[in-house]
């Protein structure tokens, strides 16, 4: 494929169907799509930028469909080359997309502290120059921080989960609206969903007895954080 625009389609089309949950469909056509972004003309030439980013966009899916199957390795790697081209085509954006989705490998591969340190000093970076007029950099960033308060609350760390649930709401309200932008799919009502989601987690895990012990009277769970 030598077309950029054709190039940006497939790799949309690619996208749309990922989150259709069309697993099997994607999985016929990535190979086609990554050897188009691997050989396309124009990361050689003056559309450069543009070719790095649809790059970075098609190994961006490639990560998640692996991540989803499963193969923390290939997640690695996929994320990986989605990194390495977002630096080079100089978008925070795009590093945005790409440090998401090696955040979601290193957890794939349970390296749980890699994944949060990364998770946060991208999403503290990306926070701080928002702007209500760069939607897709408010989403990556509300993304960042939403995945940083899913790792908060798997060890049950209800102050952080809650702080970075707030940090992701601030930016929701800042974009306005339940968007898609960077195919994050972050809005008001996706940081409503992670909020219930991660104290339903939290809330199960403090009402689980340990071994051998039974919680002590009294104990309910009007103790744990609720919407």
């Amino acid at each position: 494929m030598t077309d950029l625009a054709g190039l940006r389609v497939s790799v949309a089309d690619l996208h749309r169907i990922y989150q259709a949950a069309r697993y099997d469909d994607v999985m016929r056509a990535l190979p086609g799509v990554l050897a188009s972004v691997e050989g396309f003309p124009g990361r050689r030439n003056g559309e450069r930028r543009e070719a790095l980013l649809a790059y970075v966009s098609a190994y961006a899916v490639a990560a998640k469909l692996v991540t989803k199957l499963g193969s923390a390795d290939l997640a690695m790697l996929c994320a990986d080359r989605a990194a390495t081209a977002a630096v080079e085509a100089d978008s925070d954006t795009a590093r945005g997309m790409a440090g998401y989705q090696v955040a979601c490998a290193l957890l794939r591969d349970d390296q749980v502290e890699d994944a949060e340190r990364l998770a946060i000093a991208l999403a503290e970076e990306l926070t701080k120059p928002t702007r209500s007029d760069h939607p897709s950099i408010v989403s990556v960033a509300g993304a960042l921080w939403l995945i940083a308060a899913v790792i908060a609350g798997r060890r049950t760390d209800r102050v952080q989960a809650w702080a970075r649930l707030d940090r992701a709401e601030a930016l929701a309200g800042l974009l306005g609206e339940d968007a898609n932008h960077a195919w994050t799919a972050f809005g008001p009502t996706n940081v409503a969903i992670h909020r219930v989601s991660v104290t339903r987690r939290a809330s199960a895990s403090l009402r689980r007895p340990a071994a051998g012990r039974r919680l002590r009277p009294g104990t309910s769970s009007r103790h744990c954080c609720a919407t």
